[in-house]
């Protein structure tokens, strides 16, 4: 079972919440989140620059950086720290995905990843899951 968290990114003045994939192995240098394309022409315009990169099996990916956004974790009773994040586009996808130095600096740990659980940090208290969100 994937983790999944509840993410409030705020970007030109408009807030979504949204469901996103907390990802281990989408490793950055910077903070990053990345949206599909779907979602974001729903709340947002904008073209964005071009950015190559290469992924875990060798294979070359083109997605939009489009700049900077407002990201924090928002559970019933907790919201995590805020943190500027770079926001990119996927033509292709379908989840709301948080890179390993997003889910560092926002202060997630991911604690059983079988079972979905995760805290942040200096709690104790092992959280649930979000359920999948796709944006089609």
């Amino acid at each position: 079972m994937a983790i999944r968290l509840k993410v409030r990114l705020e970007f030109e003045n408009k807030k979504i919440e949204a469901v996103g994939l907390a990802n281990a192995g989408y490793e950055t240098d910077t903070e990053e989140i990345l949206l599909p394309a779907s979602l974001f022409k729903k709340y947002w315009k904008g073209k964005g620059k071009e950015v190559r990169y290469l992924t875990a099996d060798g294979q070359v990916t083109t997605l939009k950086h489009i700049g900077k956004c407002k990201t924090k974790i928002i559970t019933k009773d907790k919201t995590s720290k805020e943190v500027i994040a770079e926001l990119l586009v996927s033509a292709g996808g379908e989840e709301v995905i948080l890179s390993d130095a997003l889910l560092q600096s926002l202060g997630i740990i991911l604690v059983k990843l079988k079972d979905g659980k995760w805290c942040f940090e200096n709690e104790d208290i092992e959280r649930e899951s979000e359920t999948i969100q796709r944006y089609t």
